[in-house]
């Protein structure tokens, strides 16, 4: 059960924009291409953020053995 609800919020990351694009028609077109030039522009902040949160918890993680 927790496998297919795993499978089922992982795949709307994927699936969500494809549904949106095909039932969306022009306004959906545009507004996708707006979010896709941002992500674009933005792509190295978008992916300093990610590597922080994934340091942070890497160290949230590695500190508790240490102290105990």
């Amino acid at each position: 059960m927790a496998t297919a609800v795993f499978v089922v919020i992982a795949s709307l990351t994927i699936a969500g924009p494809v549904v949106y694009a095909a039932v969306g028609g022009e306004h959906a077109k545009a507004a996708l291409d707006s979010a896709k030039g941002w992500l674009t522009s933005h792509n190295a902040a978008v992916m300093a953020v990610l590597f922080v949160v994934f340091g942070v918890d890497l160290i949230a993680k590695g500190l508790p053995p240490l102290t105990s």
